[in-house]
């Protein structure tokens, strides 16, 4: 997405989810029993976490970088899309765990690593063998799911096409790898990005960010105050209107409530 926005704008717009982010998840820490629920609290803190990292990537000019995180963004944003479609959490969390425990299995086979069967991080009791083969048994039907067929879906089958698959690039080794960053730390032409757009990655990185947010909390269990609904729906608005700035005011009366204690879901 390019816009008109000052980079100053843009800047303090990301800042400000940043800030709004603990909100949320501070207000859902105690209430989730639901895998569903915890996964999607905690992939407000992962996309908070992700967006803040981007723009430190983005000052540095590592812009390939940020692109690699950005990518990350939206993978996010696709599997919320699935599992809330799907309602697989329960699925996604026995694939992790499934994951998790075949990696440590693995490693413990692997008698070249002296100590590894000593190692408290390579453990594995019998109660983790069973719990092993019962999310086994549970896996049936799970399958990875596919961005651009997610995206499409969603009517954001653009973003694949110029967002998710050109972020692509930049995850896997090509011929030229670090070229771009040659030139951030030499400064010797040719400039790789000379007629690329940078800010896109920032304007693009605030609208998945707040697009992942709205769609965690509309898909948790819990009902948000509409103030927060607009809060993001004015940030889209900013993207689209470098003049509108009412997410600032509507961030202040989140932020009053959170200060005052009162609940923002219930």
């Amino acid at each position: 997405m390019q816009s008109k926005i000052p980079e100053k704008e843009i800047f303090e717009c990301l800042k400000n989810i940043v800030a709004v982010a603990p909100m949320l998840i501070f207000d859902l820490a105690e209430k989730t029993e639901k895998s569903k629920d915890f996964y999607l609290r905690n992939c407000i803190a992962k996309g908070s976490s992700l967006l803040e990292s981007i723009l430190i990537l983005y000052k540095k000019e590592y812009y390939d970088n940020a692109l690699i995180l950005y990518r990350s963004l939206l993978d996010r944003l696709v599997h919320v899309y699935y599992l809330s479609k799907h309602d697989s959490f329960q699925e996604f969390k026995f694939e992790t765990l499934t994951a998790n425990f075949e990696h440590v299995n693995n490693a413990r086979s692997d008698q070249s690593l002296e100590g590894i069967l000593e190692d408290p991080l390579f453990q594995i009791t019998k109660e983790e063998w069973k719990k092993y083969q019962e999310y086994k048994q549970n896996l049936d039907g799970w399958n990875k799911p596919d961005p651009k067929k997610i995206l499409k879906e969603n009517d954001l089958g653009f973003l694949y096409k110029f967002g998710y698959e050109y972020a692509s690039r930049r995850v896997h080794p090509t011929y030229f790898d670090g070229y771009p960053e040659f030139h951030t730390i030499t400064k010797l032409e040719p400039n790789p990005y000379d007629k690329f757009d940078n800010q896109t990655i920032i304007n693009n990185s605030v609208l998945i960010t707040s697009v992942l947010f709205s769609e965690c909390l509309t898909k948790s269990s819990f009902s948000f105050r509409q103030i927060v609904f607009d809060y993001f729906k004015s940030i889209h608005n900013l993207l689209h209107d470098d003049s509108d700035k009412d997410y600032k005011n509507k961030f202040v009366k989140i932020a009053k409530l959170f200060n005052q204690e009162v609940e923002l879901s219930k």
